[in-house]
């Protein structure tokens, strides 16, 4: 009787651990998929980019240029993309609302130049990124009207959103104080 319960105690043990490998072993296609880990750059010339190329690119194998100076030349993104696609990272470009990046063809000359080490454009960040890092007045809103047309108005009192993420009503021109 003990050497059935010990027998069956071994067999249920390597189930057990069968049954855990098996579902815990990566499938074929998940090995394929790569991982990225990067940087993004938001400098103002190409000389950084490259130092900040050459200080990351032992550990990490992507490159976003998140230059609002540098994403719009078009000259700067393929000397930036160059150097850091030649020093064995991938390469993307930011590109958000404001920027309405400069045209397909650049993505599409991108694309034959670097190939698979292009991963594409990283569109938009977070809504409302600018808002929360930034010193910002509320002055105008922006409301569709029944006829489908965009219509600027006034806001009234006026909210103004400080550096240190304080907010502040203004009527008139005169605070009302600090709402947070």
């Amino acid at each position: 009787m003990k050497r059935v319960f010990i027998s069956a105690a071994i067999l249920l043990t390597a189930l057990v651990l069968i049954a855990v490998f098996v579902v815990n072993s990566p499938r074929v296609d998940e090995k394929s998929k790569p991982f990225y880990v990067g940087v993004t750059f938001c400098g103002n010339t190409t000389a950084e980019a490259k130092l900040l190329v050459d200080k990351v690119k032992n550990y990490t194998n992507l490159f976003v240029l998140q230059s609002g100076t540098l994403q719009r030349n078009n000259t700067a993104m393929d000397e930036i993309g160059d150097y850091a696609i030649a020093s064995g990272l991938h390469f993307s470009v930011y590109s958000g609302v404001d920027e309405a990046f400069q045209s397909n063809e650049w993505i599409d000359a991108a694309e034959q130049r670097w190939g698979n080490q292009f991963l594409g454009i990283y569109y938009n960040d977070e809504p409302g990124g600018k808002m929360l890092d930034d010193y910002v007045a509320l002055e105008e809103e922006i409301t569709l009207d029944t006829s489908g047309q965009w219509v600027v108005t006034s806001v009234s009192p006026k909210i103004m959103k400080n550096a240190g993420g304080g907010l502040t009503f203004y009527e008139n021109g005169s605070s009302m104080g600090p709402l947070l």
